[in-house]
C-alpha cells in the first residue's frame, strides 16, 4: 500500500502498479528504473482528488458565456439613491451577469435590470463589486431566480434548461 497525499486531501491508501519496487522504510535505494518512475508518478498524480479550480467550475449553477446584451440598470425605489445607467453584459449564465457599473453598488443590494432588446425587466442582487484595470468596476449580480429566457440565446448550454 502506498499512501496517497495532496493539497486538501486527506490521507489515504491506495494499491500502486503490481511491481512497484517501493521501499516502504526509506532506508532502502530505489531499484525502479527512470521509465518506471515516470510511470509512477503519472500513477498518483492521477490518483489525486481533482484541483480547487476544477472543483470550483464543477460548482457552478451554471455555465457561463462572454456575451454583450444592452442593459439599462437601475435601483428602485425604497433601495437608496435612485440612478439609471445604460451598460452591457461581459459575460451571461441563467443565474445572471457580469456587468460593467460606473454607479457605487454594494453586495446584497437589489436592483432592477432591463434588457435593451426586449423591455423585460429583473429584479437582481449585487454579489460582488470589483475594481478594474480599465474602465468601470466589474459587477456580478444574480437574478433572484434562475431565468435563461431573460438573455434570449438561439442555443444556450444544456445545463440552463435544468435551471429553469
Amino acid at each position: 500500500m502506498l499512501c496517497a497525499v495532496g493539497p486538501g486531501d486527506t490521507v489515504r491508501e491506495v494499491d500502486p502498479p503490481r511491481d512497484a519496487g517501493l521501499c516502504m522504510s526509506g532506508n532502502c535505494r530505489s531499484t525502479l528504473g527512470p521509465q518506471r518512475k515516470i510511470e509512477m508518478y503519472h500513477w498518483v498524480m492521477n490518483r489525486r482528488k481533482p484541483t480547487t479550480e476544477k472543483r470550483w467550475l464543477r460548482s457552478r449553477r451554471s455555465q457561463r458565456i462572454e456575451l454583450n446584451v444592452p442593459l439599462v440598470v437601475y435601483r428602485a425605489p425604497g433601495q437608496g439613491q435612485l440612478f439609471y445607467e445604460s451598460t452591457q453584459t461581459l459575460v451571461v449564465s441563467a443565474h445572471g451577469a457580469l456587468i460593467g457599473l460606473t454607479d457605487v453598488v454594494a453586495p446584497r443590494q437589489k436592483l432592477r435590470m432591463q434588457n435593451a432588446n426586449t423591455g423585460e425587466n429583473l429584479e437582481c442582487r449585487v454579489v460582488s463589486v470589483r475594481k478594474a484595470q480599465i474602465g468601470p468596476p466589474r459587477v456580478a449580480v444574480e437574478f433572484m431566480q434562475a431565468t435563461p429566457g431573460f438573455w434570449r440565446i438561439a442555443f444556450p448550454p444544456a445545463d440552463w434548461k435544468t435551471a429553469v
